[in-house]
This record gives structure tokens, C-alpha cells and sequence, in this order.
């Protein structure tokens, strides 16, 4: 499976060197990586969570102005429910934690770039419930 993955990590959180993907480049700068983006048109993209100066929600829109067919991956450390949901709702299609990274990374690109998603069933119980109010 060739699959087209780009990076954007303020903290640059790390992708295994022997990974079977085509790895299109890391981009701490969040500008450069929408730029990347629009250039390269991923199918995953693997986006770091950042609760500094930069709204993860409208950044999400941003990047699937820029190219639609992307799915986006969350990687966080602890993220709290809310913040993977609200993240849900702008449209990635799977969260993983950055302790289980090395584990699950592989299964995890896989999934969504076969069109599944990649969350745990605790937030498909907490997604559901937020939908029906």
C-alpha cells in the first residue's frame, strides 16, 4: 500500500524511519504544512494537537479546503474528550495518543486510509451521545 502522509507537528512528536509510507515531510510551522498540503494533496495526514496560538478546529477546515480528500489523524498526549471531539466534528477521522504512536501507528494510517475510522469506542459512546443531545 502506498500511501501519501505528511507531518505537521509543532513539536515534531516522531514516525517510525522504517515506516511502509511514503513520507512527504514534516512541517513545524503550521503555515508551511497547509502549504505542503495544497502542493502535495496527502491522503493522511498526521496533525499534532497544540493548545497554543492556533484554533485546531478552523486549522482542520483549513486543511481540507486545501485538499478535500485528505484524512487527518490526531496526535496528542492526554488530550481531553472534548478536545478529540470538537476535533471529530471538524472532520479527522481518527485520534491516537502519543504513547501509543509507535504501537498503532501503522494500523492506525492503514484504517484511515482505507476510509475507517481510528478512535476509541469510549469516544464513538461520547460522539454518539453529543449527536443525539
Amino acid at each position: 500500500m502506498n500511501v501519501r502522509v505528511q507531518i505537521i507537528s509543532p513539536t515534531h512528536v516522531g514516525f517510525l524511519d522504517n515506516s511502509p509510507f511514503n513520507m512527504l515531510g514534516y512541517y513545524q510551522c503550521y503555515q508551511e504544512g497547509l502549504s505542503a498540503v495544497k502542493h502535495n494533496k496527502p491522503l493522511v495526514i498526521l496533525l499534532e494537537y497544540n493548545e497554543g496560538n492556533i484554533s485546531m478546529e478552523l486549522f482542520i477546515a483549513s486543511l481540507l479546503r486545501e485538499c478535500p480528500t485528505s484524512k487527518i489523524i490526531l496526535l496528542g498526549e492526554n488530550l481531553r474528550d472534548e478536545d478529540v471531539l470538537c476535533c471529530l466534528l471538524s472532520g479527522i477521522y481518527g485520534y491516537l495518543d502519543v504513547k501509543d504512536m509507535y504501537k498503532f501507528q501503522t494500523k492506525a494510517v492503514k484504517a484511515v486510509a482505507n476510509g475507517e475510522a481510528w478512535i476509541s469506542r469510549r469516544l464513538v459512546a461520547l460522539l454518539i451521545e453529543g449527536i443525539r443531545g
